[in-house]
Formats: C-alpha cells, sequence, structure tokens
C-alpha cells in the first residue's frame, strides 16, 4: 500500500506492482524495469510493457513518482 501523504490518498499494489515500484529508484528505465519481470512471471512482454506504463502513470498522477527528464 502506498499513501501520498501530501494528499492522503491511497494506492494498493498487487505482487507484480510491488516488483516493480521496487525498481524505481532511478537507475532503472522501463525496458529494464520490464526485462526483470520477464524473468520473474510468466507474462508476455507486450502485457508487461503496457501494464507496467499503466502503472508508471497512475503512480505519476497520483503524486506518487514524478517523471524525468531522458
Amino acid at each position: 500500500m502506498l499513501v501520498n501523504l501530501q494528499t492522503g490518498a491511497a494506492f494498493k499494489l498487487n505482487q507484480v506492482g510491488a516488483a516493480v515500484w521496487k525498481r524505481l529508484d532511478g537507475s532503472s528505465d522501463t525496458a529494464a524495469i520490464v526485462k526483470d519481470l520477464e524473468k520473474r512471471y510468466r507474462v508476455g512482454r507486450d502485457t508487461l510493457v503496457r501494464d507496467v506504463e499503466v502503472l508508471l502513470r497512475d503512480l505519476e498522477q497520483q503524486g506518487l513518482i514524478s517523471s524525468s527528464p531522458t
């Protein structure tokens, strides 16, 4: 469970979402996160890419992460 301390909004993560959250350390891009998840879970690459992008967008909209320029 993630909570935005400024707004009080809560965001519940499943097991895969929690694995993505742990990789959000600033040193892993989306491709690296997807590659890691492919090794750990039996999910197709296209599905992982879509789901990771949706999760990152949702986390950003909730104010829990911010995108950085590449």
